[in-house]
This record gives structure tokens, sequence and C-alpha cells, in this order.
């Protein structure tokens, strides 16, 4: 099997170096590889310079600094894989920059989203990066954006005329991208794809706790991916209970959300405000059952459905957040009894992870100047984390996010108004309305009787479980946290003791193949779902003990979020709930 590796990104090592070493395990399962790094023919704009934090109009000086590390970290892969390897650059010819040129003059901010090229939606497809970081949610380019977009333009499509020029000559079996729905590597899947050949995205798993750690082997692009596994679940492993292993991860993912460790994470930091300090903030009467609307960010959404990548909404009850959050609020106007909290997804607003405003939320704002009493928002500038606010509140309403899941943790129940973009099993953790009326009739119900269940902590650990650890490769033997090569005890004191003699330039690397390795390469020999082909080894729970763990988990998390006594102090609704099923 001829795997051509698409890999320009050697600059972002947690991308690079657990690609490397999931495509070294499938060589030695007889696979062939072709490692193709960028050779500085991105230098336009990259995902790279992306990652830095800056925009299209970082300097050139800076540009450079960034190529030169990331053609440092290329060699160094092909230092200790050793894999039959070329480049972008190397490869592109001088008809290539000709033909590009002649596209770039022929393009501008009114035609570009028109454009076609060999079939393909080109212009859109080039610009997934650019509407993402800039969190457009209007499919149009305006003529100040001209300039940045042209730069996506074209490192596109160099990649584009590379990419055709090595499938056409190496004629692989198998195209593998780290996350292909970057604009750089859809250009190349999409071109493969069209040639019948099979194509795979790796992406590091989603505990954030060992992410790195994991891996996972998509079909195609993470939604696809995505989609698979919640079929795959709503058939079989809603079924099973989960194993000792998965809930391990479940434990160390929900510890690590908790305590805020990420930059990556927006549900915050814990602010360990009481519950007066909480209402006080808001000024929210003691006797009030709390609703949190959580929103979604449409950045990535969009962006998504910019490049066919995902839908537009089909299942939705209201026809965007804007009508969701105005009837919701007009209905709650009504409940005096009651309290809404909205909370806006901090991607909204200039964040730990970039400084853009995006224009959704000055949309929102206009909806924000006249609010009832009984309703208030929750901005980023309050200081609380998601998880303080959960202790408090009765029920959830969300759009698409995985702020439900992260309430039903906790038993709190939740109702969507989409059943779209549906990434975890919203309505078997929560309720998915099917209807405006239904939305509201099931809204009422929710505060006339308590939602919460145990019964739903159970299946969200154990979807948790499916989604952190049997829907990945564990890769924990060959790597680690600081993303260096893991040799052998003897190899290692070899190397310490050579080292000190100076003669360690003379021994090299003692690459280590994944111990599910054959798995892996069933994994793309066969296209069967990583989830299936795991399942094999799995030795799943009892009923019994399953919940025994879940318990102890529970226990676990409230100590984390409560403090470590929080069975002497059960001051809220929901630790009672817990304490009632755990104690």
């Amino acid at each position: 099997m001829k795997i051509l590796a698409f890999a320009p990104h050697s600059y972002l090592w947690p991308h690079a170096f657990p690609e490397a070493q999931v495509l070294h395990s499938l060589r030695a399962q007889g696979a062939e590889i072709l490692y193709v790094g960028c050779g500085e023919a991105l230098n336009s704009w990259c995902i790279p310079m992306e990652s830095t934090g800056a925009d299209e109009s970082l300097e050139e000086a800076k540009k450079k600094e960034i190529c030169i590390q990331c053609v440092e970290n290329n060699k160094k892969i092909n230092n200790i894989f050793h894999f039959s390897h070329t480049t972008i650059a190397e490869i592109l010819q001088r008809e290539d920059f000709e033909s590009i040129e002649e596209i770039m003059n022929s393009l501008s901010a009114r035609n570009v989203m028109d454009f076609q090229l060999d079939g393909l939606s080109f212009g859109r497809y080039s610009l997934y990066n650019h509407f993402l970081q800039h969190k457009k949610i209007e499919f149009v380019i305006d003529e100040d954006s001209w300039d940045a977009v042209r730069l996506h333009l074209i490192t596109c499509l160099r990649s584009y005329f590379a990419g055709k020029r090595l499938i056409e000559s190496y004629k692989p079996d198998v195209v593998f991208f780290y996350s292909s729905g970057y604009s750089v590597n859809l250009v190349v899947r999409l071109y493969a794809e069209a040639k019948q050949i099979p194509c795979y995205s790796v992406f590091a798993g989603s505990n954030w706790s060992n992410r790195l750690k994991t891996i996972h082997i998509a079909k195609k692009n993470s939604f696809t991916h995505f989609y698979e596994r919640d079929e795959l679940w709503k058939k079989k492993f809603r079924f099973l209970p989960a194993t000792k292993e998965s809930l391990n991860n479940v434990k160390s993912f929900l510890h690590f959300i908790l305590k805020g460790q990420s930059s990556f994470l927006y549900g915050g930091k814990p602010s360990r405000k009481t519950a007066k300090e909480i209402r006080d903030l808001f000024q929210i009467p003691e006797t009030a059952k709390i609703t949190l609307l959580a929103t979604s960010s449409y950045d990535e959404l969009k962006s998504a459905q910019l490049v066919d990548e995902l839908p537009l909404e089909k299942s939705a009850i209201f026809a965007n957040q804007i009508e969701w959050i105005k009837e919701t609020v007009e209905f709650y106007k009504e409940k005096t009894d009651c309290f809404l909290i909205i909370r806006i997804h901090p991607r909204e607003l200039p964040n730990q992870r970039d400084q853009v405003l995006s224009k959704h939320y000055i949309e929102l704002k206009r909806i924000f100047d006249n609010l009832p009493k009984n309703v208030k928002v929750n901005l980023p500038s309050d200081h609380l984390s998601f998880y303080d606010l959960l202790e408090h509140i009765d029920f959830g309403l969300i759009s698409w996010s995985s702020a439900g899941r992260d309430m039903a943790v906790w038993g709190i129940p939740f109702i969507s108004y989409l059943d779209d973009y549906s990434f975890y099993p919203r309505s078997d953790l929560g309720s998915v309305a099917k209807s405006k009326a239904e939305y509201f009739v099931q809204i009422d119900k929710l505060i006339s009787d308590d939602g919460w269940s145990f019964d739903r902590i159970i299946k969200t650990f154990r979807w948790l479980g499916f989604e952190m650890y049997d829907t990945v490769f564990d890769m924990s033997d060959i790597i680690d946290d600081r993303l260096v090569l893991l040799e052998s005890f003897f190899w290692r004191n070899l190397r310490r003791v050579l080292r000190r003699l100076k003669l360690d330039h003379f021994l090299k690397p003692q690459l280590r193949v994944a111990k599910q390795g054959k798995l892996m390469f069933e994994r793309v020999v066969s296209g069967r779902p990583t989830e299936e082909i795991l399942e094999v080894d799995r030795m799943r729970l009892s009923p019994e003990k399953e919940l025994d763990e879940v318990k102890e988990i529970l226990n676990s998390i409230c100590e984390v979020q409560f403090g470590e006594n929080w069975k002497e102090n059960l001051s809220s609704k929901l630790r009672n709930n817990i304490f009632g099923y755990i104690k």
C-alpha cells in the first residue's frame, strides 16, 4: 500500500510528530510512505503563521522566522523517520507558477467566491481558514479583505498544483493529512477523492488530559468521522456498558476541564463564587428557578458550510440564534418566578486565543439593550466559569454546542432547538424539540418538574468513554506529553553513555512501533470503523460494576468542583441530588 502523506505544517510539532509516528507504525506493517513537506512554498500565508495568533498583515521577517523553524522541524522528521520525502517547493514547476499568476490576475473580491477550477469551487474552498480566523458569517468578500484573501488563494493554488503532480506521478493508494479541513489540505483531498483515492485525516483525541497520546484516523474529514461515530453509538455502543479504561479517561478529562487547565477550552477557570454571590451578581430572587441559555459561535459552523464540509441547517425550528433568543426572552418575560441567564460563547468576543469580535455578537447586543428584569447576560468579563453556573441552574437551553453534554455530566436536563450538527447524542442526553410549540411545552415541563436524572449521568459517562477512548488509537507507548521520541530503557541508557563520550551522533534513533499499529493498518486498509476494530479486545464492565465506577468518578469530580468536604455542605439542590445516589 502506497501512502502519500501531505504534511506541509512541520512547524506545528504537536501535529507533525504524532502524524509521523502513525505513518511509521503503518510502514512497519508494510506500507510505503512518501512524506511531503512544504519547503517554504506556502510562504505567502499558512496555518503555522495563523497559529501564532497573527493575521495576514504579519510582517515578512516574522513569516520567514516561522518558515525557517518549519523547515528545521521537517528535517528533524526526516532524520528520525527516514521516510522517502519531498516538498511542495521541489514539486512545483515553472508552468505551475505561470498558471497561478494568470489565475490570480483574473480574480478580484467581486468574483473570487464564484471561481471554479477543475470543477471545484476553488474560491470558496480556499477561504475556510480566512473565514474562521476573522469570524465571518456571510459568504461575501469585501474590498478591504482582498489583500488578505489573495494570500490564501496563492497558498492553496500552490498546494493544489503540487498535489495534482504528486498524485499523478506517485499514484498513491491512500492520501494522509493532518486535519484535512485546512484549505491547503482540502483542495488536495478533493482532487484525490475525484480520482477515487481514499483519504484519511488524522488529528488528536478529544480528552484534553492526554490528547497528544491518542489519535483519530478519520475517513475523509472530522465531520464525516463524527457523524459515523454518532451512528455507531445509536446502533450499538449506547447499549454496551463502559470499560474500566474508558471510565478512567472520563475521570481524567473531567478533572482537567473543571480545573480550567487549558486556554483551548472555553468553559473558563473556576471562580469559587458562592450561590449568594452569583445570585447577587445577576440580581436573581432567592426562590426563582434558573435556566441557562448557552449560545454557540457561528464562525466554525459557517466556515465549514462555506467549503461544503457541513450542510445548511435543516431541522432548526428557529431561523437562527437571534430569533431563538428573542422568542425565548419573550417567553420568559411572562415567567416572573423564573430567571434566564444568557451565556455568550467566549469565541464571540476577543478571548485567550484571538482578539476578533464577531459580527454575530454585534447583532446580539441589539437584543440585550432592553431585556426584562428576569433575564441577564453572562459575559466572559463576569469571570464566571460555565461550571460555576451549573450548580445553580435547573435546566439548560442550547443550539448545537457541547454545553448540553457538559450539563448532562451532572444530570442536568437540557433542550436543543435543532438536531443538526450532532457531534454527541443530544436526544439521548437531553431532548431535541421538533417544533416551537414543543420547545416551549418542554420548557414549561422542566419549570414545573425537576428533570434531574442519575440515569442521564450514567448515559453521559458511557458516551464520554466512547468518545474519549473507544474511537481513538492509543499511542501512549510511543509518545508522551513532551512530544519526544520514546525509546526503550536499554537504548536510553546507551545513548546517555555515548553522550558523555560525545559519541551519541553515531547512534541512530531507535524507532518504536505503536502497539496498536496493526489495528491502525487494518483501519486504513479495510476502512472499517475504529470503534469496531478496537472493540474486539475490549473488556466491558457489568452494569453493576459500571454503576460503582460512575459513582466513584462522580464523587471525585464533586471534590474538585465543590471541595473535598462537599458532603458536609449540601447547600444546593444539585449536591443533594448527587449525594442521594452515591452516599
